[in-house]
């Protein structure tokens, strides 16, 4: 009987671990095995991040060089004792922060958007090139665009250059 009670138990064991591991290998995001730094997942968290205006995260994907020069220029635009909330927060209740595009509907509230999409990447040692398209969109207005985007690997780490 003792012996039965193991044998179920080690078969329950198997089981649990190989749904696990199947679990793990084919649909935790994605595969356990693809690797998740990439050229294509640095534009990812740029776009998630520009979209959900997470300023710290949007100059987190930019190369160390220019992110200090980028968080100086909004340091510049930005009073010092505000962040991006605020300013979204304004916005939300109606007050302009952007000037209104002639023949285009723009409602204060109105936040932009980006949509990006990566067509292709070539890497050549520690850069890499993304073919990248994107909307941009705030309101009813949208426009497409096409950029190359240089990246550089630093310490296992993708960072944005610049695009073109």
């Amino acid at each position: 009987m003792k012996k039965r009670i193991l044998i179920i138990i080690a078969i329950c064991i198997i089981l649990i671990v190989v749904a696990v591991s199947v679990w793990l290998i084919f649909f935790h995001e994605g595969n356990i095995f693809e690797n998740k730094n990439t050229p294509e997942m640095t534009i990812k968290n740029f776009e998630k991040s520009f979209n959900n205006y997470d300023m710290k995260a949007m100059l987190d994907c930019i190369h160390p060089t220019y992110k200090d020069s980028a968080e100086g220029m909004l340091n510049l635009l930005i009073p010092e004792k505000w962040d991006l909330s605020v300013i979204l927060n304004l916005a939300k209740i109606g007050i302009p922060l952007i000037p209104i595009i002639p023949n285009i509907s723009v409602l204060p509230g109105d936040l932009p958007k980006i949509s990006l999409e990566i067509n292709d990447t070539a890497l050549d040692g520690i850069y890499a090139t993304c073919a990248v398209s994107g909307v941009f969109t705030i309101g009813e207005f949208s426009m497409d665009f096409s950029k190359n985007v240089l990246l550089e690997i630093i310490d296992d780490t993708w960072y944005i250059v610049k695009a073109e």
